[in-house]
Formats: C-alpha cells, sequence, structure tokens
C-alpha cells in the first residue's frame, strides 16, 4: 500500500514554509506552545496570509501532517527495498532511523509530540492515521 502521490494535494512554497516554521514550534514548544502569530512571525508573513494559507487549526494540523508523510516517504524512497529480504529490510530501516536521528531529529520530536496529542485529540489522529497505515502495510 503506498501513499497515492496523484491524490494529494500540492504544497506551495508558502505552505512548505508554514509547515517547517509550525514543525520546529512544535519540536522546540511542544504542540501546546504553537501560536500562529509565531508562525507568521517565523515565515515572515502577517497574520492574515498565515489564515489565507491555513484558515483552521485543522488546516494547519493537516499541513504539518502532510509535510511528516513527505520527508518519511522522500526518505523511504531514497533506498528502494523491493527485493530485498527481510533481514535487509530491517537493515534498511534501522538505516533509515539513524539517519534522521544524526540528521533531523526534528522529525521524531515533531512525531512523538503529534502522536502524543493524537491520543486526546481525534483531528489529530485523522491525520496521522494515513502515515500509520502506510507504514504498517511496509
Amino acid at each position: 500500500m503506498a501513499i497515492d502521490e496523484e491524490s494529494k494535494p500540492r504544497v506551495s512554497d508558502r505552505q512548505r514554509a508554514i509547515a517547517d516554521a509550525a514543525r520546529a514550534l512544535i519540536a522546540e514548544r511542544g504542540f501546546e506552545g504553537l501560536r500562529t502569530r509565531d508562525i507568521a512571525e517565523r515565515v515572515g508573513i502577517n497574520i492574515a496570509t498565515l489564515h489565507y494559507h491555513v484558515p483552521t487549526k485543522q488546516a494547519l494540523i493537516q499541513l504539518v501532517a502532510q509535510s511528516l508523510r513527505d520527508d518519511f516517504v522522500s526518505q523511504h524512497a531514497r533506498m528502494p527495498r523491493a527485493g530485498l529480504s527481510p533481514l535487509q529490510r530491517l537493515a534498511a530501516e534501522l538505516s533509515d532511523y539513524r539517519d534522521t536521528l544524526q540528521n533531523n531529529i526534528e522529525l521524531f520530536q515533531v512525531m512523538a509530540e503529534l502522536s502524543a496529542r493524537a491520543r486526546r485529540d481525534a483531528e489529530v489522529e485523522a491525520e496521522l492515521a494515513p502515515m500509520r497505515r502506510y507504514w504498517h502495510a511496509q
């Protein structure tokens, strides 16, 4: 089961900048410390422009979750796993894990924060569910 690339909405450069700023703030302050004014300030836009791109909390969660999915899928695609033995696939996964820990710890910090939030927030859980299904199918 793959995440359908055709059905994914395209993310603009501005939206990617918003997602990156939100992820950095979540990593620094946790989900509870995330403020739209701080996101806008980091991106260098006013609050009205931010709300144009992400008008609701749900839209922001969707954008952040999509950026996480994109990063995980991109990382996973760097080392094709077709034809690998189960042991080789496990070694590839552990290699990806080590690489992410060394080079992109924010990814794990944000995933951990959102996963914790998902246990008590159905909107966050709904956004993480497709990613979980994808990884469980691998």
